[in-house]
């Protein structure tokens, strides 16, 4: 924050980690930035995930300062990200529900297959009234990928939408994306040039990555709650579709995941600010989702 009380967000260091990912390791990246500017005297707070290696990290980066007269304390001034314990918990929750994003690959060859998927009511979970919340999901993200992997579903949907007027918002994939080592993609920037390397990167792989969120299953089901009466519409009169029929059963238990999800949404989006300080307001949110749940 400056002397005007507008705060500042500056980048130090952008470093290269030679090594292993060790505690250690990174401890010693971040303290050379510290004495490059020499500002380790003004260490404050660290915000950080809660990887085990950030905790060794902290460690070893007190042990550093105190040795040079710092009286940074790792128990004081590591702060965990918010977000972070909210999107865990998030995906706790869609996780015990079994409603959490399935693999891409596998999705997207049921989607191109002749047969439909059958959903299968075993070992699923129940609501309170005794209907299966996997199911519903599983059939919304089936169709969902079948009008994406179809240019003439897509138009059909749209004109649906048109016609009863409604907006026609794309539909997303809320999919995980199998693990891409590091490795390959150093050895993808050596092979491509830098532009066909950082456009696959930004247009594939990064955004597939970050679908694996548990606030992507948020937006899909926003969104096809929004469009459900062109949706249903077109499950009717395609006969592809017509096995994927949404029922209001089905319905309802996607609004009922979405009311979940809407209370991390909404936490998430005002402590993951820029403009403003949020320290100040993980406590009444902390209190707020345990009131809610």
């Amino acid at each position: 924050m400056n002397s005007d009380y507008v705060l500042q967000n500056i980048v130090l260091a952008f470093s290269r980690l030679h090594g292993s990912h060790t505690g250690e390791n990174l401890a010693n990246t971040v303290y050379e930035t510290l004495t490059l500017y020499d500002i380790e005297q003004f260490l404050g707070c660290i915000t950080m995930d809660n990887a085990s290696v950030n905790d060794k990290l902290c460690k070893q980066l007190e042990k550093k300062l105190c040795t040079n007269g710092q009286g940074w304390k790792q128990k004081d001034e590591q702060a965990r990200c918010i977000p972070h314990v909210l999107n865990l918990a998030a995906q706790k929750i869609l996780s015990v529900l079994k409603a959490e994003a399935t693999i891409l690959d596998e999705v997207l060859a049921e989607a191109e297959g002749p047969e439909i998927l059958q959903i299968k009511h075993n070992d699923e979970p129940e609501s309170a009234n005794g209907n299966t919340v996997s199911p519903a999901l599983r059939k919304a993200r089936k169709i969902l990928s079948k009008i994406q992997a179809s240019n003439i579903l897509g138009e059909v949907l749209e004109h649906e939408c048109q016609a009863i007027r409604l907006i026609p918002l794309k539909l997303l994939l809320d999919m995980k994306l199998r693990y891409v080592s590091q490795s390959f993609l150093f050895y993808l920037s050596l092979i491509l040039t830098k532009f066909i390397y950082f456009y696959i990167y930004k247009n594939y792989i990064l955004n597939s990555y970050s679908v694996s969120r548990w606030n992507s299953t948020y937006t899909i089901l926003e969104r096809l709650l929004y469009l459900r009466p062109a949706i249903e519409r077109l499950t009717l009169f395609e006969e592809r579709l017509s096995e994927l029929t949404l029922t209001e059963c089905d319905w309802n238990m996607l609004s009922s995941i979405k009311d979940i999800l809407h209370s991390f949404q909404d936490s998430t989006t005002h402590l993951s600010a820029v403009q403003y300080p949020t320290l100040l307001l993980q406590l009444p949110y902390y209190e707020l989702l345990l009131r809610h749940f």
